[in-house]
């Protein structure tokens, strides 16, 4: 069920010719970036992300999923973020896992990244056509 509904408004990724990915925005990074991201930033990002999924750096040993860094406006060079995703094909979405702020956690650890690989085991075995 819908929380909010908000009004289609006119985005600038609408003068593009090429076709923006789908995007699925876990609880986890909703929240993360909620705290550290105005709208205007989480828009920003979410229209390059859905035409540039292959852009993040993948993460070995995860299966796949990808961190790809973002600065946040205002924030200076030590300001940036981190967001972790996960992109199969470009026929299924892109999965935004989870972000944080980089002065909180340089890299993931290894707990988290068998964590992760387990979930693009589970994704892969979906998209199984």
């Amino acid at each position: 069920m819908l929380d909010k509904c908000k009004p289609m408004t006119y985005n600038k990724i609408m003068d593009t010719k090429q076709i923006p990915q789908t995007i699925v925005e876990t609880a986890s990074y909703v929240k993360a970036v909620n705290a550290m991201w105005d709208e205007t930033t989480q828009i920003e990002f979410k229209n390059y992300i859905a035409l540039n999924p292959q852009q993040g750096d993948i993460i070995p040993g995860t299966g796949g999923i990808r961190k790809i860094r973002w600065q946040s406006s205002g924030h200076g060079k030590r300001g940036g973020s981190r967001i972790i995703y996960y992109v199969y094909n470009d026929k299924h979405p892109i999965y935004l896992l989870f972000a944080y702020p980089k002065n909180v956690q340089a890299n993931i650890s290894e707990k988290e990244k068998k964590i992760l690989s387990d979930l693009v085991s589970i994704l892969k075995n979906t998209f199984k056509e």
